[in-house]
């Protein structure tokens, strides 16, 4: 039975500070998935985690999918940031007629996802992200970053390593 994500408590506190703090945590949830530890308490496989925070992070250099957003979105959107940066992402948030709510959860396997993830964190490490985002307009560097420590922090959540 599905987890209603948006109303749950059974999620782990997680604060991440940096990329560092970010590649520790995906090996630790790698190594604990692989050990049999992991208990989820979300809809989503370890592997479908991590796939789909590393696909959002390459979205930093590739760009978002979809539809251009319409203007009364990309309006709201450094409003939206702001909180984002400062409270974190809303779980359960599904978007609009996109058929799995997000994207990049394909099913994956753990050490699939792991790999990506590093991947995703080193091209980030290395590269400089566009100033602009689609939806959230400027955004500099730290604040790149910090969106998707927050992002992972979210998704983390529902992975409790043992």
């Amino acid at each position: 039975m599905a987890v209603d994500t948006k109303t749950t408590t059974d999620r782990r506190k997680l604060a991440l500070t940096s990329l560092e703090d970010l590649r520790a945590e995906v090996k630790r949830l790698a190594a604990a998935e692989r050990a049999g530890r992991m208990r989820r308490t979300g809809n989503w496989t370890t592997g479908q985690v991590l796939g789909h925070l590393a696909f959002w992070l390459d979205t930093v250099f590739d760009g978002i999918p979809g539809p251009k957003p319409p203007f009364f979105i990309r309006l709201l959107g450094p409003i939206v940031l702001k909180r984002m940066l400062l409270k974190g992402l809303p779980a359960g948030f599904r978007m609009p007629k996109v058929r799995a709510g997000t994207y990049g959860v394909e099913p994956l396997g753990v050490d699939e996802g792991e790999r990506r993830m590093l991947a995703a964190i080193d091209r980030l490490e290395r590269g400089a992200p566009p100033d602009r985002h689609a939806i959230l307009g400027r955004l500099t560097r730290e604040e790149w970053i910090r969106l998707h420590l927050r992002h992972a922090e979210l998704h983390c959540s529902f992975l409790h390593p043992g």
